[in-house]
């Protein structure tokens, strides 16, 4: 035992008891047949076996657009997508360590996330439903409040294949709507 640990009073009563005795006390604290007095922190497993809460309502899949259903390609400079509420469970995007810049704010105009590419020669690439991107600079997707329809906003040096059997078009901007049934 050390001098600080001999002057320490909590010490200087396990040094009593001597080293088999501090031995037995820790032992029997975690003794398996001892009985605890504190409960659990956690709540107990559900029962994978039980019904359902009573009053549960399920959730109605929110309205969303079917133009972008069918596979395409869509590659420019810069990308912008703008949406409803479900936009964000449409949207996949593959932001890299080192290779890209990620900011997400929220506006008055809805929740924002932009994705700047920082490394030459790097790409964002990212898909909403069956429409395959790839922006070279940037990419923006805003997640609107209240009853908007889907658009894609390419501009740059634009290459847009909508769909397998479309021929694929070059332009400076390319606009998609897609336009949700309400």
């Amino acid at each position: 035992m050390t001098e600080s640990m001999r002057r320490d009073p909590e010490w200087r009563a396990v040094g009593s008891l001597g080293l088999a005795g501090a031995l037995a006390l820790c032992a029997a604290c975690g003794a398996p047949g001892a009985q605890s007095k504190s409960s659990s922190a956690f709540a107990p497993p559900p029962d994978p076996n039980a019904p359902p809460p009573a009053g549960v309502v399920e959730r109605q899949p929110k309205p969303w657009t079917k133009r972008f259903l069918e596979a395409g390609v869509l590659v420019a400079d810069e990308i912008r997508i703008e949406g409803p509420a479900p936009l964000l469970e449409h949207v996949v995007t593959r932001p890299e360590t080192g290779l890209h810049d990620v900011e997400v704010k929220t506006l008055p105009a809805g929740f924002q996330q932009t994705i700047t590419v920082r490394a030459a020669g790097a790409e964002v690439r990212a898909q909403i439903d069956q429409l395959a991107l790839s922006a070279l600079r940037r990419i923006v997707i805003l997640e609107r409040p209240g009853p908007v329809d889907v658009l894609v906003i390419a501009g740059g040096d634009v290459y847009w294949k909508d769909g397998p059997k479309a021929d694929p078009v070059r332009a400076q901007s390319v606009r998609i709507e897609g336009r949700i049934e309400r």
